[in-house]
């Protein structure tokens, strides 16, 4: 049973990888001038006008945390906020 539920969980894991990789295929042949100009990290040399997936994510990334309060709202907001790490900043000032 439990070989089963791994072999489901990679399957599915697989799957949403291969789903989210064509995604951002599919924005960067579509919105590639959009995407360089939100691009704000450096690269060595650029080798083709169609951004990688990586550029991509990193863009969706950055563009997502700057405007990450305007989603209040929203479940995935609410999803994330009960989902992160407590702060430790409280304990820090006792620290030796």
């Amino acid at each position: 049973m439990l070989i089963v539920q791994a072999l489901g969980a990679i399957e599915g894991f697989v799957n949403f990888a291969c789903i989210s990789t064509g995604i951002l295929q599919i924005l960067s042949l579509r919105f590639q001038a959009t995407i360089w100009r939100s691009y704000q990290s450096w690269l060595k040399t650029v080798s083709s006008p169609v951004p990688s997936e990586e550029t991509v994510r990193l863009v969706i990334q950055q563009e997502y945390f700057h405007n990450f309060r305007k989603f209040k709202n929203t479940a995935i907001y609410r999803i994330i906020m009960a989902r992160r790490r407590p702060s430790f900043g409280h304990r820090l000032p006792g620290a030796a």
